[in-house]
């Protein structure tokens, strides 16, 4: 199950930078016993010793998002006949990614939430995400047939370390 998890989060984020590893620090797990600096970060703010805006945070991992996907891009080593396919999905991620921003801007501060406040918009954020990969699907369908076996693998598990 976790396997199945982590392999869908990784597929998201190369598809469009909607899905991270998490919602909260957009970094894969740390592994049994291991607390890395983003898990610290992870439960730091959720004991509330993090300031911030709910926009800001939100802010925050869609840039980590953002920063996944060039990663990726860098790592794929991509040929001129495969950029056009890239720089299309890119396209529908940067557009898909704008929705998200304004979601994130209109995120009351957390003081002022109310639990039907956080439902709606943890809705529509879902929506949102649910609506990108709707739309990166075709291309990154298209994209992912262009590529050779090494570069497969490295989206498949663009994470791994050799």
């Amino acid at each position: 199950m976790k396997k199945s998890l982590l392999a869908a989060g990784a597929a998201a984020v190369i598809a469009i930078p909607l899905l991270a590893w998490s919602q909260d620090s957009g970094e894969p797990p740390p592994g049994p016993g291991q607390h890395g600096p983003m898990m610290m970060g992870h439960m730091m703010r959720h004991m509330g010793m993090m300031r911030g805006s709910p926009a800001e945070h939100c802010q925050e991992r869609l840039a980590r998002r953002a920063g996944h996907f060039a990663y990726v891009g860098a790592r794929l080593n991509l040929t001129d006949g495969q950029r056009p396919l890239w720089d299309k999905l890119q396209s529908v991620a940067q557009s898909e990614e704008q929705k998200e921003q304004q979601l994130c801007a209109g995120l009351k501060p957390l003081e002022t939430q109310t639990l039907l406040d956080r439902l709606d918009w943890r809705q529509q954020m879902l929506s949102a995400r649910l609506e990108a990969l709707q739309a990166a699907k075709a291309p990154l369908q298209a994209l992912y047939q262009a590529l050779t076996t090494e570069q497969r693998a490295i989206l498949d598990h663009p994470f791994h370390r050799p």
